[in-house]
């Protein structure tokens, strides 16, 4: 099973149920992937962080057009916010050493 949410800001959180819906599906750690690392990715862990899910960032699958403010970004939140910057097999072992694909 997936869940898709339409975000309309940075956050996947802002405006949407996404925070709702892993609360029911009982999902307390996420590993956060996709573009723009300095906007989207630090502002969707931010508000993981607030909602007090485990998150990990996994490097090897994150991309910005601006790769210093992404590196200060990704700094931020791997010292302030205690989120693993991870590759690939750490982040398996994140996720409770799941296969891609699986649930963990």
């Amino acid at each position: 099973d997936h869940i898709e949410i339409v975000k309309t800001r940075d956050s996947s959180f802002h405006g949407t149920d996404l925070n709702d819906r892993l609360e029911q599906l009982g999902v307390t750690h996420l590993l956060l992937c996709g573009l723009s690392t300095h906007s989207c990715i630090n502002q969707t862990a931010s508000d993981a962080f607030a909602h007090d899910f485990h998150v990990g960032i996994a490097t090897d699958a994150v991309i910005s057009e601006n790769p210093e403010l992404a590196a200060a970004m990704l700094d931020f939140l791997r010292t302030e916010m205690r989120q693993p910057l991870l590759g690939q097999s750490e982040a398996r072992e994140f996720l409770g050493g799941s296969e891609p694909g699986t649930a963990g």
